[in-house]
């Protein structure tokens, strides 16, 4: 009989631990990434990928991804700040 009691115990201990871990991991989730987009004014001329990637850099900052679009110098970046929520209340 003791040594199934004592057998049982780190078992219960490890169900404990285990559902103390879970109730943990459960609020731990993967912040979203906000990603932004806009068509820099002037935009490089000629105008081609790396000359529009490099302006973005310039003006935006690392992170920052150029392509030539129709409109001129479109800029992406990515933040893993989640867009500023409205706080008016109606």
């Amino acid at each position: 009989m003791r040594c199934t009691q004592m057998l049982l115990l780190p078992i219960a201990f490890l169900v404990l631990s285990s559902d103390v871990i879970m109730e943990a991991s459960a609020g731990i989730g993967i912040d979203p990434i906000s990603c932004m987009s806009n068509i820099i004014q002037p935009s490089p001329k000629p105008c081609n990928n790396q000359t529009c990637r490099k302006a973005c850099v310039e003006r935006i900052g690392y992170g920052t991804e150029g392509e030539c679009v129709t409109k001129g110098c479109k800029c992406t970046y990515c933040t893993n700040w989640p867009p500023r929520q409205s706080t008016n209340e109606p």
